[in-house]
């Protein structure tokens, strides 16, 4: 970012959780992504840090996403089952992420 630095908030989980679904469940990470501080009292802001570091411990993934792309919760489709969700296997637009798809470089060079 042109010589300044890059202020990063690392957000964690340990594994994955079944999400409901309309159908079936779906096996996702979850992020609460905008808490902050004792008992999650406060909400990040847009000068809190430029970008968050999703973390998934027990697949040692990492995503990176700007700061103005994240939601108050965030749900990331786990790699290890990449191929098994619903939508990957018929002929429609897949809609879910991974964390292995999002790139500090993407995040940090996006505009």
């Amino acid at each position: 970012m042109g010589g300044e630095l890059i202020k990063v908030q690392v957000k964690t989980t340990r594994t994955h959780k079944q999400t409901p679904q309309r159908v079936n469940n779906s096996n996702t990470y979850a992020f609460n992504v905008k808490r902050r501080g004792k008992l999650n009292r406060g909400a990040h802001s847009s000068e809190s840090c430029h970008i968050f570091a999703l973390v998934a411990l027990d697949e040692k993934q990492i995503g990176y996403m700007k700061n103005e792309d994240i939601k108050q919760t965030m749900f990331f489709r786990v790699e290890s089952l990449r191929g098994t969700y619903r939508d990957e296997n018929i002929n429609t637009p897949v809609r879910g992420r991974y964390l292995s798809d999002l790139r500090f470089e993407d995040a940090v060079c996006q505009k």
